[in-house]
């Protein structure tokens, strides 16, 4: 709901035009345009390049445009013309992008999920708790020192999922390895999928996110041991991350998508400290949602207060939930 009005029950259309480069002075066909509520006494047109470069980029993310979030606003608004020509959007953004599904989203999860746990911020924090030695030195800290749950581990896995959950926070869209020369295989899938890092499911708990982690870790584990089996096997990772056999880590759910194994596998090479330390393990508790799978979409969480009226319609404007 926005401004007293549920944006899914109106069109919002983009109107594109002709319009000088401010780089190279060339003509270019430019999202000009979106109007809000069309048709209604309350119609609203706003001006895309008045937009910030934050929102500009939001609304390619969500127009189904890859690789948007370094994009100048002119660029921006050239890429989501583009996606409209060519049919990789709805000019009825009331309707789902065809061009996100299921797979996708389960994708750019697990990835984010990875980049949180992984970060600088986290990182000390993610090794320590999932150290089947050191772990207990962090259970028993003095209640001062912990957090809102007085249990270290479960603060930590709320965290987390606060973190997936959030809808404003971009600190952790960015997917390493990409650069030319850091690892060509996730720079080719990037080329030929793209990650879309708002693109998530939302909703999370600190149980789901801590058993997805460890589905992660528990699957690159058993590649990593495949691959350094004697006899003739592949010396690449990347083989055995498409082998169902090595993915499938519960009956409930289905095999982990390659690609996220391997970026696993990828962010742990940059930490070292993670092998041999990082138990796979899973609590009881966590037993009882072995079937939780990825649900809602990069919309189904609500925004802060206070957020800026552009910012809101942006966010606010419908991506394909998963199917």
């Amino acid at each position: 709901m926005i401004g007293g009005y549920d944006h899914t029950a109106h069109k919002h259309k983009i109107v594109c035009g002709q319009e000088k480069s401010p780089k190279d002075g060339e003509i270019y066909n430019v999202a000009m345009t979106m109007t809000l509520r069309k048709d209604q006494p309350n119609e609203e047109v706003l001006y895309l390049s008045k937009f910030t470069s934050k929102d500009i980029r939001a609304l390619a993310l969500k127009c189904g445009v890859r690789g948007g979030g370094n994009m100048t606003i002119f660029t921006a608004r050239m890429e989501i013309a583009r996606s409209i020509q060519m049919g990789t959007m709805y000019t009825d953004l009331s309707i789902a992008n065809p061009g996100s599904d299921a797979a996708a989203v389960r994708i750019n999860t697990l990835i984010k999920l990875l980049n949180i746990c992984f970060h600088a911020d986290n990182f000390t924090a993610f090794v320590a708790l999932n150290d089947s030695k050191g772990r207990k030195d962090y259970e028993e800290q003095p209640l001062s020192e912990k957090g809102v749950s007085g249990n270290p581990v479960k603060d930590f896995w709320l965290l987390v999922s606060d973190t997936m959950n959030e809808t404003d926070d971009d600190s952790f869209d960015t997917v390493l390895g990409l650069q030319e020369g850091e690892n060509d295989r996730l720079s080719a899938w990037n080329q030929d999928n793209g990650f879309n890092l708002k693109d998530i499911s939302r909703g999370h708990t600190f149980k789901t996110v801590k058993q997805h982690v460890c589905d992660l870790m528990k699957s690159r584990e058993r590649c990593r041991m495949e691959m350094k089996k004697s006899g003739e096997h592949s010396n690449d990772l990347w083989t055995y991350c498409t082998t169902t056999k090595f993915t499938k880590v519960r009956k409930s759910t289905s095999a982990l998508p390659a690609v996220t194994v391997y970026y696993c596998d990828y962010l742990c090479g940059q930490q070292p400290a993670i092998d041999g330390k990082f138990a796979a393990f899973m609590d009881e508790d966590l037993k009882s949602d072995s079937t939780v799978d990825f649900t809602g979409s990069a919309d189904s969480a609500g925004s802060k207060a206070g957020k800026l009226a552009v910012s809101a319609v942006v966010e606010s404007l419908a991506t394909a939930p998963p199917i």
